[in-house]
């Protein structure tokens, strides 16, 4: 075997290691096409590996190599194609010059040719391809398993492809090569958390590690499931508080989405005192300051609970991202989703560049309003302990 052949098939060995999914060879020779699919095995770093026409056997990838190469012969010209689930690697030998070339994956199942999906208002989608990334969607409910999306679940799969855009805009400048550590605070079923692992690993290739955390053992239990299903081993799920976590690893990214009221806090506190890059919240339920905010000039507009609620919500989120630019992080805040899906679509995205413009501004205003926010309160318990 010359030695570029024996380098091509060597990244297919190592794509194999790094894909973790299952994927289809198909070779062409002198003696007609063959078949092989590859699965991986869970929990190991050996693949199932089938011929057409023998027995299924297991071994580490460089032993399914071994296995392509008595397919494909020493001397025959032949043409290789290993689909995964987003890109299509071919390999070609022809009268003795070996090529290759990668692309995204042409060829889509039977059962997807029909998928078509356009988000609410007509908005197109970017980011995730909903016929390329079915066995996601199945594996989180979105999508039925004859491959139609769900008629409830049309908004979800737009909040997908929204959540992702504003999120990979933030990796931009994430060093290429270096593993990306992702923690998802009060993960519930996950299926964000999964979406965005599709995309950064399999559709960007860029390495990357999920932590999902959560109280419920039942969701924990269903996101390992999913977990399995989709045969993500570079993710793991944790039954723990929030407030109690500590990880075993450096943390890139804090992820809390929809967490009620002071969860949100624990998860920016947690973030912060983690020292993490980057910091995704989407708050819900704002209500612990509501009685404790000092409404000055205001009071008389905060006498109506429904204003008073408002300004609050706004207080909240406010001095969440002040005291976020205090501590060292650039903040921006985005709509999430449309307010006719949730009226909580607010997105605070942060990332550490260690400038604390913001001290002054942050220590008056929690002066005026006579409070002292959850995020200051929990980030000193845990720097305490």
């Amino acid at each position: 075997m010359d030695s570029k052949l024996g380098m091509l098939l060597q990244s297919l060995s190592l794509r194999l290691n790094d894909s973790f999914v299952s994927g289809e060879v198909t070779i062409a020779n002198s003696q007609g096409k063959r078949k092989l699919t590859v699965h991986p095995v869970w929990d190991t770093d050996r693949f199932r590996v089938q011929v057409q026409g023998k027995s299924p056997q297991e071994g580490a990838a460089d032993e399914i190599i071994g296995e392509i190469i008595s397919v494909i012969g020493e001397k025959d010209d032949f043409l290789l194609v290993f689909v995964d689930r987003t890109s299509e690697l071919t390999m070609e030998r022809r009268r003795g010059k070996v090529s290759t070339r990668i692309s995204d994956k042409k060829r889509l199942d039977a059962d997807q040719d029909h998928v078509s999906y356009e988000p609410a208002g007509g908005t197109r989608q970017q980011f995730v391809n909903v016929r390329e990334a079915a066995d996601l969607f199945r594996a989180v409910g979105i999508m039925s398993e004859d491959g139609q999306v769900k008629g409830d679940k049309r908004r979800k799969l737009y909040q997908v492809d929204r959540f992702i855009e504003l999120v990979a805009q933030m990796l931009d400048n994430w060093p290429e090569g270096r593993e990306l550590t992702i923690l998802d605070c009060g993960c519930g079923k996950s299926y964000l958390s999964f979406a965005l692992n599709y995309y950064i690993h399999e559709k960007l290739r860029k390495p990357c590690y999920f932590i999902g955390i959560d109280n419920n053992e039942k969701v924990v239990a269903a996101s390992r499931a999913i977990q399995e299903k989709l045969m993500y081993r570079n993710m793991e799920f944790v039954v723990s508080d929030v407030k109690d976590y500590k990880p075993g690893r450096k943390v890139d990214m804090v992820l809390s989405l929809h967490a009620c009221d002071t969860a949100t806090d624990m998860a920016l506190a947690l973030g912060v005192d983690l020292g993490s890059k980057y910091i995704v919240a989407v708050p819900c339920c704002q209500s612990s300051l509501n009685d404790e905010i000092d409404f000055g000039s205001l009071a008389p507009i905060a006498a109506y609970n429904v204003f008073k609620t408002r300004l609050a919500d706004t207080i909240t989120d406010g001095l969440r991202s002040l005291g976020l630019e205090a501590y060292g992080y650039r903040v921006s805040v985005a709509e999430y989703v449309s307010p006719l899906d949730t009226p909580k679509n607010i997105m605070l995205r942060a990332e550490y560049t260690g400038k604390t413009n913001a001290v002054r501004t942050y220590a008056e205003l929690k002066e005026k309003l006579g409070i002292v926010p959850w995020l200051d309160r929990l980030l000193e318990a845990r720097r305490s302990d």
